[in-house]
Protein backbone atom coordinates (compact mmCIF):
# COMPACT_ATOMS: atom_id res chain seq x y z
CA UNK A 1 0.00 0.00 0.00
CA UNK A 2 1.49 3.33 -1.20
CA UNK A 3 2.18 5.72 2.24
CA UNK A 4 1.26 8.94 -0.15
CA UNK A 5 -1.70 10.53 0.17
CA UNK A 6 -4.82 8.03 0.23
CA UNK A 7 -8.39 9.60 -0.74
CA UNK A 8 -11.33 7.12 -1.45
CA UNK A 9 -15.05 7.90 -2.29
CA UNK A 10 -15.79 6.14 1.04
CA UNK A 11 -13.16 8.14 3.28
CA UNK A 12 -16.13 10.42 4.81
CA UNK A 13 -18.90 8.00 5.40
CA UNK A 14 -20.44 8.00 8.18
CA UNK A 15 -18.89 5.20 10.54
CA UNK A 16 -21.78 3.98 12.53
CA UNK A 17 -21.37 0.33 12.16
CA UNK A 18 -18.10 0.26 11.37
CA UNK A 19 -15.62 -2.23 13.12
CA UNK A 20 -13.92 0.83 14.82
CA UNK A 21 -17.33 2.60 15.86
CA UNK A 22 -18.03 -1.38 17.51
CA UNK A 23 -14.47 -0.86 19.12
CA UNK A 24 -15.69 1.91 20.90
CA UNK A 25 -18.82 1.30 22.25
CA UNK A 26 -17.08 -1.79 23.48
CA UNK A 27 -14.36 0.56 24.95
CA UNK A 28 -17.26 2.63 26.80
CA UNK A 29 -19.00 -0.93 27.88
CA UNK A 30 -16.88 -3.78 28.79
CA UNK A 31 -15.75 -4.32 32.69
CA UNK A 32 -12.32 -2.37 33.22
CA UNK A 33 -12.93 0.14 30.07
CA UNK A 34 -11.39 3.89 30.03
CA UNK A 35 -13.95 6.69 30.31
CA UNK A 36 -14.36 8.33 27.33
CA UNK A 37 -16.87 11.27 28.45
CA UNK A 38 -14.42 13.61 29.85
CA UNK A 39 -12.78 13.60 26.40
CA UNK A 40 -16.24 14.64 25.09
CA UNK A 41 -16.29 18.49 26.65
CA UNK A 42 -12.65 19.42 25.58
CA UNK A 43 -11.97 21.98 23.22
CA UNK A 44 -9.04 20.64 21.83
CA UNK A 45 -9.04 17.98 19.57
CA UNK A 46 -8.22 14.95 20.95
CA UNK A 47 -8.02 11.26 19.06
CA UNK A 48 -7.13 7.85 20.69
CA UNK A 49 -5.45 5.39 18.19
CA UNK A 50 -4.85 1.65 18.55
CA UNK A 51 -1.44 0.11 17.66
CA UNK A 52 -2.01 0.28 14.07
CA UNK A 53 -2.65 3.85 13.97
CA UNK A 54 -6.55 3.49 13.69
CA UNK A 55 -8.98 5.71 15.52
CA UNK A 56 -10.29 4.41 18.32
CA UNK A 57 -12.06 7.24 19.69
CA UNK A 58 -12.18 11.20 18.16
CA UNK A 59 -13.94 13.89 20.10
CA UNK A 60 -16.55 16.86 18.65
CA UNK A 61 -13.73 18.96 18.41
CA UNK A 62 -11.55 16.66 16.48
CA UNK A 63 -14.39 15.41 14.28
CA UNK A 64 -15.09 18.78 13.34
CA UNK A 65 -11.40 20.19 12.60
CA UNK A 66 -11.24 17.11 10.26
CA UNK A 67 -14.23 16.64 9.04
CA UNK A 68 -13.16 19.68 6.93
CA UNK A 69 -10.81 17.58 5.25
CA UNK A 70 -8.95 20.75 4.65
CA UNK A 71 -4.57 19.75 5.84
CA UNK A 72 -6.26 16.60 7.78
CA UNK A 73 -8.41 13.44 7.31
CA UNK A 74 -9.66 10.44 8.53
CA UNK A 75 -8.92 7.20 5.99
CA UNK A 76 -10.75 4.60 4.66
CA UNK A 77 -13.08 2.59 7.71
CA UNK A 78 -11.09 5.03 10.07
CA UNK A 79 -7.66 2.70 9.45
CA UNK A 80 -5.68 6.08 10.60
CA UNK A 81 -5.37 9.84 10.26
CA UNK A 82 -3.76 11.47 6.91
CA UNK A 83 -2.19 14.90 5.97
CA UNK A 84 -3.52 16.30 2.71
CA UNK A 85 0.03 17.18 1.45
CA UNK A 86 2.18 14.14 0.53
CA UNK A 87 5.80 15.04 2.68
CA UNK A 88 3.45 15.99 5.58
CA UNK A 89 1.58 12.62 5.28
CA UNK A 90 4.43 10.54 5.58
CA UNK A 91 5.62 12.70 8.31
CA UNK A 92 2.56 12.46 10.25
CA UNK A 93 2.11 8.42 9.58
CA UNK A 94 5.96 8.05 10.91
CA UNK A 95 5.46 9.92 14.05
CA UNK A 96 1.84 8.15 15.00
CA UNK A 97 3.85 4.81 14.00
CA UNK A 98 7.08 6.22 16.60
CA UNK A 99 4.53 7.29 19.00
CA UNK A 100 2.14 3.60 18.98
CA UNK A 101 5.68 1.56 19.03
CA UNK A 102 6.80 3.42 22.14
CA UNK A 103 3.91 3.78 24.47
CA UNK A 104 3.92 2.15 27.84
CA UNK A 105 7.81 3.38 27.49
CA UNK A 106 8.51 6.64 26.40
CA UNK A 107 7.33 9.87 27.64
CA UNK A 108 8.16 12.01 24.70
CA UNK A 109 6.02 13.66 22.19
CA UNK A 110 6.53 14.83 18.83
CA UNK A 111 4.69 17.89 17.08
CA UNK A 112 4.07 18.74 13.45
CA UNK A 113 2.59 22.05 11.69
CA UNK A 114 0.12 20.80 8.77
CA UNK A 115 -0.80 22.86 5.91
CA UNK A 116 -4.05 23.22 4.59
CA UNK A 117 -5.18 23.19 0.72
CA UNK A 118 -7.36 26.30 1.72
CA UNK A 119 -4.19 28.24 2.73
CA UNK A 120 -5.59 29.01 6.30
CA UNK A 121 -3.27 28.98 9.27
CA UNK A 122 -1.65 25.43 9.54
CA UNK A 123 -3.16 22.98 11.75
CA UNK A 124 -1.30 22.55 15.09
CA UNK A 125 -0.72 18.45 15.59
CA UNK A 126 0.85 16.89 19.05
CA UNK A 127 0.98 12.95 19.16
CA UNK A 128 2.14 11.26 22.44
CA UNK A 129 2.29 7.76 22.82
CA UNK A 130 -0.57 6.48 25.75
CA UNK A 131 -0.36 4.98 28.91
CA UNK A 132 -3.74 3.15 30.14
CA UNK A 133 -2.46 1.95 33.31
CA UNK A 134 -5.25 0.59 35.43
CA UNK A 135 -7.39 -0.26 32.99
CA UNK A 136 -8.20 -3.82 31.64
CA UNK A 137 -4.91 -5.46 30.24
CA UNK A 138 -7.28 -5.26 26.72
CA UNK A 139 -7.40 -1.76 26.83
CA UNK A 140 -4.06 -1.36 28.17
CA UNK A 141 -2.63 -3.04 25.19
CA UNK A 142 -5.32 -1.87 22.22
CA UNK A 143 -4.91 2.42 23.52
CA UNK A 144 -1.42 3.04 22.14
CA UNK A 145 -1.54 6.98 21.65
CA UNK A 146 -3.26 10.12 21.60
CA UNK A 147 -3.26 13.09 19.48
CA UNK A 148 -4.15 16.78 20.09
CA UNK A 149 -5.07 18.73 17.21
CA UNK A 150 -5.08 22.55 17.43
CA UNK A 151 -6.89 25.06 14.67
CA UNK A 152 -5.28 28.42 15.38
CA UNK A 153 -8.12 30.28 12.92
CA UNK A 154 -10.98 28.89 15.52
CA UNK A 155 -11.80 31.63 18.10
CA UNK A 156 -11.28 30.65 21.77
CA UNK A 157 -14.39 28.79 22.90
CA UNK A 158 -14.63 29.30 26.95
CA UNK A 159 -17.24 27.56 29.05
CA UNK A 160 -18.97 30.44 30.68
CA UNK A 161 -20.54 28.56 34.03
CA UNK A 162 -16.32 26.80 34.66
CA UNK A 163 -15.24 30.66 34.33
CA UNK A 164 -17.59 32.14 36.22
CA UNK A 165 -17.09 29.06 39.20
CA UNK A 166 -12.88 30.14 38.56
CA UNK A 167 -12.83 33.12 39.55
CA UNK A 168 -16.28 33.77 41.14
CA UNK A 169 -17.18 36.33 38.37
CA UNK A 170 -20.87 38.03 38.14
CA UNK A 171 -22.50 37.15 35.22
CA UNK A 172 -22.09 40.87 33.62
CA UNK A 173 -18.13 39.95 34.55
CA UNK A 174 -18.35 37.08 32.46
CA UNK A 175 -20.17 38.54 29.60
CA UNK A 176 -17.49 41.41 29.86
CA UNK A 177 -14.50 38.75 29.47
CA UNK A 178 -15.97 36.71 26.85
CA UNK A 179 -16.26 40.06 24.83
CA UNK A 180 -12.81 40.88 25.74
CA UNK A 181 -11.48 37.30 24.55
CA UNK A 182 -13.17 37.94 21.41
CA UNK A 183 -10.90 40.85 20.68
CA UNK A 184 -13.32 43.57 22.31
CA UNK A 185 -12.03 46.75 23.69
CA UNK A 186 -13.53 48.40 26.31
CA UNK A 187 -15.70 50.68 23.83
CA UNK A 188 -16.25 47.80 21.42
CA UNK A 189 -17.38 46.05 24.87
CA UNK A 190 -19.63 48.35 25.79
CA UNK A 191 -21.26 48.96 22.78
CA UNK A 192 -21.77 45.15 22.10
CA UNK A 193 -23.09 44.66 25.97
CA UNK A 194 -25.29 47.90 26.26
CA UNK A 195 -23.94 49.45 29.12
CA UNK A 196 -21.29 52.61 29.00
CA UNK A 197 -17.78 52.53 29.23
CA UNK A 198 -17.42 53.83 32.52
CA UNK A 199 -19.77 50.55 33.99
CA UNK A 200 -17.28 48.37 32.15
CA UNK A 201 -13.98 49.78 33.31
CA UNK A 202 -15.71 49.01 36.94
CA UNK A 203 -16.40 45.63 35.81
CA UNK A 204 -12.94 45.29 34.60
CA UNK A 205 -11.28 46.69 37.97
CA UNK A 206 -13.46 44.09 39.90
CA UNK A 207 -12.34 41.08 37.29
CA UNK A 208 -9.11 41.96 37.60
CA UNK A 209 -9.28 41.89 41.52
CA UNK A 210 -10.79 38.58 41.05
CA UNK A 211 -8.10 37.25 38.87
CA UNK A 212 -5.07 38.37 39.86
CA UNK A 213 -4.48 40.97 37.22
CA UNK A 214 -3.55 44.11 36.31
CA UNK A 215 -3.68 44.15 32.19
CA UNK A 216 -6.28 43.12 29.69
CA UNK A 217 -3.63 40.78 28.25
CA UNK A 218 -2.68 38.85 31.60
CA UNK A 219 -6.65 38.59 31.59
CA UNK A 220 -6.87 36.97 28.59
CA UNK A 221 -3.47 34.81 29.05
CA UNK A 222 -4.84 33.59 32.56
CA UNK A 223 -8.25 32.49 30.88
CA UNK A 224 -6.73 30.98 27.78
CA UNK A 225 -4.64 28.64 30.56
CA UNK A 226 -7.59 28.48 32.58
CA UNK A 227 -9.59 25.35 32.53
CA UNK A 228 -12.76 27.34 31.40
CA UNK A 229 -10.81 26.94 27.56
CA UNK A 230 -10.43 23.58 28.05
CA UNK A 231 -14.40 22.69 28.60
CA UNK A 232 -16.03 23.11 25.74
CA UNK A 233 -19.57 25.01 26.50
CA UNK A 234 -22.50 23.66 26.35
CA UNK A 235 -25.04 23.80 23.38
Amino acid sequence: MSVGVERDADVHNAWSGSAAAERVERCRLEPGAPNLDPLIAVSLGVILLDGTGAVLFANETAEAVIGQSDGLYFARHRSGIRANDKEENLRLRRLISDMTRSAGGSNGAGALAVSRPSHRSALRVVVAPLRASGLNPVYHARLCAIVFVSDPEQPPRICAEILAALFRLLPAEVRLVMRLIEGDSVARAAQALGISVNTVRTQLKSIFAKTGCNRQSDLIRVVLTSPAYLANPPR
